[in-house]
């Protein structure tokens, strides 16, 4: 029993490592195609150079994130089979679909994003930017169906088990489509626009805090950040949507994300303290009455089951998914400030924003938006323990028996760290400064308040 927990443990650290480094390529290769798209739809509606600068410089980066996001996704459709064998077995005939139907959009993807870098001078123009547009769709789609299966991983529909805990009498459609599907993807998709769209930002205001002040680093924030603007308050909306989609279909992982101990109407929303486990309560928090139940169920009197409606040895921890859900919830407010601060600066100073307070606010979005990423997936798949298949299967009875899976764990972590420290590395070069045909033409001065309202209007989307 002591080597097959350290396995499990060891598995679950190993799976869920690649899956934290992973889905943030896998959110760079939703976004950044997109901003190479309407970097280069500039270029070619307005014509000027400093658009196509950001074009070249955006799909050179692209290439770096995608080349180590395929070596991690690699490794995390096979931990699968490898880590989790006995899962397999159950949910393969479902999980299967969604996999293969990935790996037919990663090959699109591939596919024309070789066109694409290599075919800017052999294709007209417009036809280049058509290009790459299956490069933003299969990347999109990618995403949809690895959270469609793992939405049917937490609310598991369109199957029969027989008397050997197979699944048969499968109803595809039923199964992709899980009741949690569409608050998952869409919930996951508008935090990736919101975390990359940051993330960009983030370098040009960082260099804008370093003294550069071009056309090329005001364009490049102002693009980011009207995504950004976009995306935060979409969130915003997502999050009630999916706050709801939770309370009606997974309400043992409400109980943990806010936590409800016991079952009540009016339950009271609590902000900060600490959750007892042992006591069933939060102390040293601040309520505010009838919040939850109006935020799950529109209704200040509705019941919300609280962990007590669950046996014991089906409870996820509240105190891993409450932080990581309040942290979560508090970064999301923390960018609608940062969103609210720039374009106050904005209008005030009538052109892109130089304080150094606004500045670095945006340098430091950048981290916080994929930190809420991170922070999401975890209240999800801790939300849902101690099943691997709500109702179905455990996790403890999905991992392998093979020995052995510490060294695994050691080794995988080693060529994360690595990867990351080559990609750091290749897109800070990237990052520094304008490119060296801009640099001439501009003399990397700033720009005059009066050029910088002028290229705000050109670049206006």
């Amino acid at each position: 029993m002591g080597d097959l927990l350290t396995n499990f443990l060891a598995a679950r650290a190993t799976f869920g490592g690649t899956l934290m480094f992973h889905i943030i390529f896998a959110s760079l290769g939703v976004v950044m195609p997109f901003m190479m798209l309407v970097s280069q739809w500039l270029y070619l509606r307005r014509g000027d150079r400093v658009y196509l600068a950001l074009n070249k410089k955006w799909t050179s980066a692209f290439a770096v994130t995608y080349a180590i996001g395929a070596v991690s996704g690699t490794v995390l459709t096979f931990g699968f089979g490898l880590l989790w064998p006995n899962f397999m077995n159950v949910a393969g005939p479902v999980m299967g679909y969604p996999l293969a139907i990935e790996v037919l959009f990663f090959l699109v993807e591939a596919i024309f994003l070789g066109i694409y870098v290599f075919g800017r001078d052999q294709l007209s123009p417009w036809l280049h930017w058509i290009s790459g547009l299956p490069i933003f769709i299969g990347g999109f789609m990618s995403m949809i169906v690895v959270v469609l299966a793992n939405s049917w991983m937490n609310t598991p529909a369109g199957f029969t088990l027989n008397g050997a805990g197979e699944v048969v009498s499968i109803d595809l459609v039923r199964a992709m489509f899980s009741p949690a599907w569409f608050y998952e993807a869409s919930h996951m998709t508008i935090a990736a626009f919101e975390a990359v769209a940051f993330a960009f930002a983030a370098v040009y205001a960082v260099g804008m805090l370093r003294g550069r002040r071009d056309a090329y680093h005001r364009r490049g924030l102002m693009i980011s950040m009207i995504v950004a603007t976009i995306a935060t308050p979409v969130m915003i909306i997502s999050g009630d949507l999916t706050a709801k989609g939770v309370a009606h279909e997974e309400p043992a992982k409400l109980a943990a994300m806010e936590p409800q101990f016991e079952t009540e109407r009016g339950a009271p929303l609590s902000i900060g303290g600490y959750p007892d486990v042992e006591a069933g309560e939060v102390k040293y928090d601040l309520e505010i009455p009838y919040m939850i139940s109006i935020l799950a169920f529109d209704d200040p009197n509705a019941p919300v089951q609280g962990l007590d409606d669950f046996p014991a040895d089906e409870r996820p921890d509240p105190r891993a998914v409450w932080w990581a859900f309040d942290a979560m919830v508090g970064i999301g407010f923390a960018l609608v400030a940062v969103v609210a601060g720039f374009w106050l600066a904005y209008w005030r100073g009538r052109g892109v924003p130089t304080n150094k307070l606004v500045l670095g606010s945006v340098g430091l979005s950048g981290f916080l938006g994929f930190l809420a990423i991170e922070l999401g997936w975890i209240t999800t798949e801790l939300g849902r323990q101690p099943w691997v298949i709500k109702g179905v299967m455990r996790t403890a009875e999905g991992v392998t028996p093979a020995p052995g899976i510490g060294y695994a764990l050691v080794g995988f972590m080693s060529l994360y760290v690595v990867l990351a420290t080559i990609c750091i590395r290749l897109l800070l070069n990237m990052a520094t400064g304008a490119p060296p045909e801009l640099e001439e033409q501009e003399g990397g001065e700033p720009g005059s308040p009066q050029e910088e309202r002028e290229t705000l209007r050109e670049g206006s989307l």
